[in-house]
Protein backbone atom coordinates (compact mmCIF):
# COMPACT_ATOMS: atom_id res chain seq x y z
CA UNK A 1 0.00 0.00 0.00
CA UNK A 2 1.19 3.48 -0.87
CA UNK A 3 -0.37 6.64 0.54
CA UNK A 4 -0.27 9.94 -1.34
CA UNK A 5 -1.63 13.27 -0.14
CA UNK A 6 -2.64 16.36 -2.07
CA UNK A 7 -2.36 14.81 -5.53
CA UNK A 8 -3.48 17.09 -8.33
CA UNK A 9 -4.99 16.08 -11.63
CA UNK A 10 -6.84 17.65 -14.53
CA UNK A 11 -9.18 14.78 -15.39
CA UNK A 12 -12.86 15.51 -16.04
CA UNK A 13 -13.97 13.59 -12.94
CA UNK A 14 -12.16 11.85 -10.10
CA UNK A 15 -13.62 8.45 -9.18
CA UNK A 16 -13.53 7.50 -5.50
CA UNK A 17 -12.36 4.03 -6.48
CA UNK A 18 -10.49 3.06 -9.64
CA UNK A 19 -9.65 -0.53 -10.49
CA UNK A 20 -7.00 -1.31 -13.07
CA UNK A 21 -5.64 -4.71 -14.05
CA UNK A 22 -3.15 -4.84 -11.17
CA UNK A 23 -3.79 -1.76 -9.03
CA UNK A 24 -6.67 -0.25 -7.03
CA UNK A 25 -6.81 3.45 -6.17
CA UNK A 26 -8.99 4.69 -3.30
CA UNK A 27 -9.43 8.46 -3.34
CA UNK A 28 -10.78 10.76 -0.65
CA UNK A 29 -10.95 14.45 0.25
CA UNK A 30 -11.62 15.29 -3.40
CA UNK A 31 -11.91 19.03 -3.99
CA UNK A 32 -12.09 21.15 -7.14
CA UNK A 33 -9.22 23.62 -7.56
CA UNK A 34 -9.69 26.76 -9.63
CA UNK A 35 -6.48 28.78 -9.42
CA UNK A 36 -4.85 31.08 -11.97
CA UNK A 37 -2.22 28.49 -12.94
CA UNK A 38 -4.17 25.28 -12.20
CA UNK A 39 -7.72 24.13 -12.80
CA UNK A 40 -8.54 20.60 -11.78
CA UNK A 41 -8.76 18.43 -8.69
CA UNK A 42 -6.82 17.79 -5.51
CA UNK A 43 -7.27 14.60 -3.49
CA UNK A 44 -5.66 12.06 -1.20
CA UNK A 45 -5.05 8.59 -2.60
CA UNK A 46 -4.23 5.13 -1.34
CA UNK A 47 -2.76 2.79 -3.95
CA UNK A 48 -3.02 -0.97 -3.46
CA UNK A 49 -1.85 -3.91 -5.50
CA UNK A 50 -5.07 -5.67 -6.44
CA UNK A 51 -4.29 -8.80 -4.39
CA UNK A 52 -3.48 -6.64 -1.37
CA UNK A 53 -6.78 -4.75 -1.71
CA UNK A 54 -8.83 -7.94 -2.05
CA UNK A 55 -7.04 -9.30 1.02
CA UNK A 56 -7.88 -6.19 3.02
CA UNK A 57 -11.55 -6.50 2.05
CA UNK A 58 -11.60 -10.16 2.98
CA UNK A 59 -10.02 -9.40 6.35
CA UNK A 60 -12.68 -6.81 7.18
CA UNK A 61 -15.51 -8.97 5.91
CA UNK A 62 -16.76 -6.19 3.66
CA UNK A 63 -18.78 -8.28 1.22
CA UNK A 64 -20.36 -5.27 -0.48
CA UNK A 65 -16.99 -3.82 -1.44
CA UNK A 66 -15.77 -7.21 -2.64
CA UNK A 67 -18.84 -7.49 -4.90
CA UNK A 68 -18.24 -3.98 -6.26
CA UNK A 69 -14.58 -4.74 -6.88
CA UNK A 70 -15.43 -7.94 -8.74
CA UNK A 71 -17.95 -6.04 -10.85
CA UNK A 72 -15.31 -3.44 -11.74
CA UNK A 73 -12.79 -6.16 -12.57
CA UNK A 74 -15.29 -7.94 -14.81
CA UNK A 75 -16.05 -4.63 -16.57
CA UNK A 76 -12.33 -4.13 -17.15
CA UNK A 77 -12.06 -7.67 -18.57
CA UNK A 78 -15.03 -7.03 -20.87
CA UNK A 79 -13.43 -3.81 -22.11
CA UNK A 80 -10.17 -5.64 -22.80
CA UNK A 81 -12.06 -8.34 -24.73
CA UNK A 82 -13.71 -5.68 -26.90
CA UNK A 83 -10.33 -4.08 -27.64
CA UNK A 84 -8.80 -7.46 -28.46
CA UNK A 85 -11.66 -8.31 -30.78
CA UNK A 86 -11.18 -5.01 -32.62
CA UNK A 87 -7.44 -5.71 -33.00
CA UNK A 88 -8.19 -9.26 -34.15
CA UNK A 89 -10.66 -8.06 -36.78
CA UNK A 90 -13.67 -9.45 -34.92
CA UNK A 91 -12.74 -13.10 -35.43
Amino acid sequence: MKIYNKIRGTMVTVPNIEVNTDTVYIRSNIIAINEDKFKGWEYDEVQYEIKEYIGSLTNTGDVGNIAMLLTLIMSEIDAIKVRLNKLDGGK
